[in-house]
């Protein structure tokens, strides 16, 4: 079916993150926004995310008392994505299913008219006890207190629900209470729904909880069938309504620093002005200094330019725009001259990263309210550098051969299979980095296991899977900044625990940043044997002599794969395109969207692959990625601690195929966190000049939290 560009962009994009509560707007028995078990024309809120834990489970003989766990994405106003983990028994340690769903809200509808939504249940798979298919619309009337939704639907369910016909009625008469009829095609079933007042958690938080108190099927009425749950807002980015300029306003309304966005008129410095604006200089250097920069060159021109140049990513990983704004804010505290232009220079290994310049004056005036801050951003270093005077001494606080320690939870994990409803091996992995000389780093990681569910022991499903303690990578990076804005990083080393290799990246991106090519090249080599390919009595030495000979080398893997990105700024959406061949020697491509949220990110991904030996996967993903490490890193004099800036967990199922389970590997480009160039020169993939427009209110939220303006 083809859709124009017109629908499906709103379709996958529109909706800003906001938390409120609306009837029929938490996740269901079955794993989606509606009334107990059919659906709404209704999504979840853009940008926030909500979990269920019901006992209710459907199987072929009908409504069983097993365990379901349901979550849901708003990925934005038109577009949710869940997904469920539904128990075969009343077992926990048992098999279960896992299910994909996800609901389609036609956009240019008002919303005072009424609201369609087409969706699907357990996408692809022909075997399946949830797949249906239907077609929804929902009215809202008396102040959005009363929901009335009909809608038709065809189904494999055995019970017959959403086969066919099916409507529902929800009327909430108080902010914690929501009532609940419905047909779902086959069973009439009633239901109450208790949510926390919003003011309880300051609009952040929401629990909700259901229950069905009657219906005409009587395995629903002869047994308390109940959910519990919660909806909260995914971003970790401070909403930029709540930002206040009074104080900024206060600090300066008696300097007549505020300036209309124009054009600055160059001009000289007079001796006197010269000199104070060095000693002004030399505060700044000091303040950047304390506050973790490294790496720190600061100087002047006699035209009234200032040049910073240093390192951020030790201080502000999370994102770097945290950097830029808080240096522009030092520099509106430090420096009282009047028409300063500056150019910030933000490096990495001594590698220029991205640059920005503008008018110190407009920055001001964006500080205390104005639309725009004016900032331009270049690819190039400052071009008159031989009429810099500097500041001291140049690269001040060095991060040469200072470690960058990153500690972060290691997952290898089975959902939804037939030996139990969630595996887990856990460790945790222990990364260094440390600066050897300009775009050389050396790095290594180290893997500590320290818990392991039963399966992922020895002689179960998943053992082959466990977590190796031990060094699992060690490598030598050079990163080279090329002509027209290409960037390139060469590896060396050992990769999974078992491989030595080469890689090489290649990294472009337009000054925008709307476009971005990377390509990507590696070989690997190892010695190791692969399993056994016979089974026999280990007690004879025969058979230990024969298991032993059966063992054939690994094949080596290799990668190919290039990629294409583009961004969205209206609607903070990366788009990513990649093709080629994979480290299981499987060629094809991925597709993916990557909605961004502050520094929150969710990801829908399909691969479709070829295996060595011809058989097509095809996958659909979803994945969260988030930071755990603190807005601002622990750096010391000594070395860097942190969490990874972007830690990612997502859950993938096959579609298209008899049965619906999962196959690791498929689409894996053996990545390398933290030492690639998306994340040290290219904030991960969020830079140039139409990511900064679209985030700049950053810029300022960052000055008014760690600047302390009065």
């Amino acid at each position: 079916m083809k859709l124009s560009m017109r629908i499906i962009l709103p379709i996958l994009l529109a909706g800003s993150p906001f938390f409120t509560a609306a009837v029929d707007s938490q996740v269901n028995f079955q794993g989606i926004t509606g009334s107990i078990n059919t659906p709404s024309a209704y999504t979840l809120q853009s940008g926030t995310f909500d979990f269920l834990y019901s006992k209710q489970v459907e199987r072929q003989d009908g409504y069983h008392h097993y365990h379901s766990f349901n979550f849901a994405v708003g990925v934005s106003e038109y577009l949710e994505v869940s997904g469920r983990n539904a128990s075969y028994s009343e077992d926990l340690g048992g098999g279960s299913d896992l299910s994909a769903n996800i609901k389609f809200k036609l956009p240019y509808i008002p919303k005072e008219w009424f609201s369609i939504s087409a969706g699907i249940q357990d996408l692809g798979g022909e075997v399946s006890f949830f797949n249906s298919k239907y077609i929804v619309a929902s009215k809202s009337i008396f102040n959005d207190q009363l929901s009335l939704s009909v809608g038709v639907g065809k189904s494999d369910s055995s019970i017959g629900r959403l086969d066919g016909a099916f409507g529902a009625i929800t009327y909430q008469p108080f902010e914690w209470l929501q009532l609940e009829g419905e047909y779902d095609g086959v069973d009439s079933n009633l239901g109450v729904k208790l949510l926390s007042p919003l003011d309880w958690f300051d609009h952040s938080f929401q629990l909700h909880s259901s229950l069905i108190l009657s219906s005409s099927n009587e395995q629903l009425s002869n047994d308390n069938y109940f959910g519990i749950g919660f909806t909260l807002p995914i971003s970790t980015s401070i909403n930029s309504a709540l930002i206040s300029t009074t104080a900024i306003n206060k600090k300066y309304q008696n300097k007549e620093l505020i300036t209309k966005n124009k054009v600055v008129k160059d001009e000289i410095f007079s001796d006197k002005s010269e000199t104070e604006l060095f000693n002004e200089l030399n505060k700044l250097q000091t303040d950047l200094k304390n506050f973790g920069f490294e790496d720190i060159s600061i100087g002047y021109t006699f035209d009234k330019n200032v040049v910073i140049r240093l390192s951020s990513l030790s201080t502000f990983g999370r994102n770097r725009l945290d950097s830029v704004g808080y240096i522009l804010g030092a520099s509106s505290d430090y420096l009282q001259e009047k028409n300063i232009k500056y150019y910030i220079e933000l490096t990495e290994n001594n590698i220029l990263a991205e640059a920005y310049s503008g008018s110190l004056d407009i920055f001001r005036s964006f500080l205390t309210g104005s639309a725009t801050s004016g900032i331009r951003v270049s690819s190039q270093p400052f071009k008159q550098r031989e009429l810099i005077t500097w500041v001291n001494n140049q690269n001040i606080n060095s991060s040469r051969f200072k470690p960058r320690l990153t500690i972060s939870p290691d997952l290898n994990t089975a959902m939804g299979t037939d030996a139990g409803m969630f595996d887990a091996s856990v460790a945790i992995a222990t990364q260094l980095q440390i600066d050897i000389w300009p775009g050389a780093t050396l790095h290594g990681k180290y893997i500590s296991q320290f818990y392991e569910t039963k399966d992922y022991k020895d002689g179960y499903e998943f053992s082959n899977s466990r977590q190796a303690n031990g060094l699992a990578e060690i490598g030598l990076s050079q990163s080279l900044k090329l002509p027209y804005n290409i960037y390139n990083m060469s590896t060396i080393g050992k990769y999974r625990h078992d491989f030595e290799f080469i890689r090489n990246q290649s990294y472009w991106t337009s000054i925008s940043g709307k476009h971005r090519v990377e390509l990507t090249l590696a070989k690997y080599f190892s010695d190791e044997l692969g399993p056994a390919t016979i089974t026999c009595n280990r007690f004879f030495q025969v058979c230990l002599d024969l298991i032993e000979s059966s063992r054939v080398k690994f094949e080596e893997p290799s990668i190919q794969v290039l990629g294409y990105k583009y961004y969205l700024p209206n609607y903070d959406l990366l788009v990513r395109l990649d093709a080629g061949k994979y480290w299981q020697a499987d060629t094809g491509f991925t597709a993916e969207f990557e909605r961004q949220f502050g520094d929150t990110t969710i990801r829908l991904r399909y691969k479709n692959t070829d295996s060595k030996d011809g058989v097509n996967n095809q996958f659909i993903g979803l994945s969260f990625s988030v930071p755990l490490t603190p807005r601002r890193e622990f750096n010391t004099r000594y070395a860097t601690i942190r969490g990874p800036n972007k830690f990612t967990y997502g859950l993938s199922t096959l579609i298209g195929d008899r049965l619906n389970f999962l196959r690791p590997g498929t689409g894996d480009t053996a990545f390398i966190a933290n030492q690639n160039l998306g994340n040290l020169y290219f904030n991960n993939h969020r830079s140039g000049q139409a990511y900064l427009d679209r985030n700049q209110e950053r810029l300022r939220e960052v000055y008014l939290t760690y600047k302390n303006a009065e």
